[in-house]
């Protein structure tokens, strides 16, 4: 199984999981979390991304350039 794939069947994923699910780059995803657009989550020192988080962030992006 791939990353991604793993990544289609948990709730949660990995920075680089993340990146890849919505194609930016790892700078531009601490740049997401910095700015509040996105709310990763710390576990044992590993920051995650909620899956339902992911795409309601994708769910923003498509409202906002179809306005």
């Amino acid at each position: 199984m791939s990353k991604i794939d793993r990544a289609a069947v948990s709730a949660t994923m990995t920075v680089e999981e993340f990146t890849q699910y919505v194609r930016i780059s790892r700078t531009s995803a601490y740049r997401l979390f910095r700015a509040g657009d996105l709310k990763p989550i710390e576990i044992r020192n590993r920051t995650l991304v909620r899956r339902i988080d992911a795409d309601d962030f994708l769910a923003r992006c498509a409202q906002a350039s179809a306005a």
